[in-house]
């Protein structure tokens, strides 16, 4: 464990060194976060620490910027709930960064910002401080360098605080799908000639992520602002993890704006079920077993539609050799899902799947799905 004096001759010298060592103690310092509880049960390091620490957040050396803000991350990975009754005042310091740090660490700021108020943020009592982040989302072009950045503190922002902050809404969709329909563009434009921008991709993805997000936010109210969306596409990109990303949408729209789905999107069902094969990638898989699940427990008078389809196509994949943990687990969940409510289209298989459906169903998380899979097992075995 660091002792006691190191700790103070380290915070001392922060206020006068070289912007080099100043970056060094900051991120020394962040990784023994628990031992500065551990010395002192009052917390007098600790907040000295802090006080330091947001001195270097507001310095005017991009290096020290750069150093804190990941300090920051790090002590709020380390630190945990004993951070929260200091949580407000370091959001306060580091939304009032903004606005002299330059794009090289906006970056690292907003990363930042968005892990703190994912992890620590308790309350929506800096309303004000979180509406900046908006303004700022709402002023920044397509094409700036720090738009992810930003994005991952909406998306945090409006699954903590919800429509507390519903008056954006519309402003974040129109946006979204602005820069859904721009992106996506670019990405299948330029897939074949592998000239695709990682930061391309990024985008669309954060979008989806939001997208979701608001979704989730306003269930069937969604409706309205889904006029123009494009979510059929997202699923026929080329990009592989865009693909992902897009099918797994489709379950999000099922399960929370159902009649929009029902009357829109009922063409993304074969397009799902298409992409169950060998040899297709796994991650675009398991999303559309997550989606057509969702589909099935909120429309289950759609399921005789494609449950034979999905049969055939689970059986060839269980005969390969791609089926590992994750993707048996997606791929039982659905058949048990798929048999509790069209049973005959897995009773002819059901010799062949049976073991393999109870061993994927073991290693299942989420209990709520386990049972609704399980249940047809004693149902029809």
């Amino acid at each position: 464990m660091i002792q006691s004096s190191m700790i103070e001759y380290l915070l001392e010298i922060l206020k006068t060194s070289e912007p080099q060592v100043c970056a060094t103690i900051c991120w020394s310092l962040s990784r023994y976060a628990k031992s500065l509880f551990k010395l002192d049960k009052k917390g007098d390091f600790f907040k000295r620490y802090l006080q330091e620490l947001m001195l270097m957040v507001m310095s005017i050396n991009t290096l020290v910027q750069e150093a804190a803000c990941t300090s920051v991350i790090l002590l709020i990975a380390i630190a945990e709930d004993k951070l929260f009754p200091y949580a407000n005042d370091i959001l306060q310091v580091l939304v009032n960064a903004i606005q002299i740090y330059k794009p090289t660490t906006l970056t690292r700021l907003y990363n930042a910002i968005a892990k703190l108020i994912e992890a620590a943020i308790q309350s929506d009592d800096k309303e004000d401080l979180l509406n900046v982040l908006f303004e700022k989302w709402n002023e920044m072009k397509d094409d700036d360098k720090v738009l992810c950045s930003l994005m991952e503190c909406i998306k945090c922002i409006l699954l903590k605080f919800g429509l507390k902050f519903g008056k954006w809404i519309q402003l974040i969709i129109k946006k979204i799908l602005r820069l859904l329909s721009k992106y996506l563009a670019l990405i299948n434009e330029d897939i074949d000639t592998v000239k695709v921008s990682i930061g391309d991709t990024r985008i669309v993805i954060k979008s989806i992520e939001i997208f979701n997000a608001i979704c989730e936010l306003l269930k069937e109210n969604v409706e309205r602002y889904l006029i123009d969306n494009n979510v059929l596409e997202l699923c026929k990109c080329k990009d592989v993890q865009v693909r992902q990303y897009g099918c797994f949408s489709i379950g999000v729209i099922a399960r929370t704006a159902k009649n929009y789905f029902k009357n829109h999107l009922l063409n993304s069902i074969p397009i799902l079920v298409s992409y169950i094969h060998s040899n297709e990638e796994v991650q675009v898989i398991q999303s559309c077993c997550k989606s057509l699940c969702d589909i099935i427990l909120t429309h289950p008078e759609l399921t005789p539609n494609f449950s034979n389809e999905c049969a055939i196509r689970f059986i060839n994949i269980l005969q390969g050799t791609r089926v590992n943990r994750e993707l048996g687990k997606s791929i039982g969940t659905l058949i048990g899902i798929l048999s509790l409510y069209d049973p005959t289209s897995i009773i002819p298989y059901l010799d062949h799947v049976l073991r393999f459906l109870c061993a994927s169903l073991k290693e299942l998380d989420d209990r709520e799905y386990k049972q609704l899979a399980f249940k047809y097992l004693f149902t029809y075995r």
